[in-house]
């Protein structure tokens, strides 16, 4: 079964996000009801499980790397997810996973 799950973002140059699985589809950037700027992503409950059961599950084999940029600055390898307005800025979501 799938379930989409939310996970924080932080407005930084590079962040991790170790507890979102590596086969998960992301399927909006925004913010959450507490002001909070997050990545929600359809997740197979299975993964959640074997972590927790485990430690471990096939789903969860690397940490996913992100950058946020704001509007007008140099855009990072990677690929893009999508972009959000909070307060006066407008900030880009990109997934550097794969960019050493």
């Amino acid at each position: 079964m799938k379930a989409i799950f939310k996970y924080p973002v932080q407005i930084q140059p590079r962040f991790e996000i170790e507890e979102l699985p590596q086969y998960a589809s992301i399927v909006r950037v925004g913010i959450d009801p507490k002001g909070n700027p997050c990545l929600w992503a359809e997740v197979f409950t299975e993964w959640i499980e074997a972590k927790e059961k485990y430690g471990t599950s096939k789903g969860v084999q690397h940490v996913r790397k992100f950058s946020v940029v704001g509007t007008g600055m140099e855009v990072p390898p990677g690929v893009y997810v999508g972009s959000w307005n909070q307060d006066v800025f407008v900030w880009h979501l990109y997934e550097v996973t794969a960019v050493s």
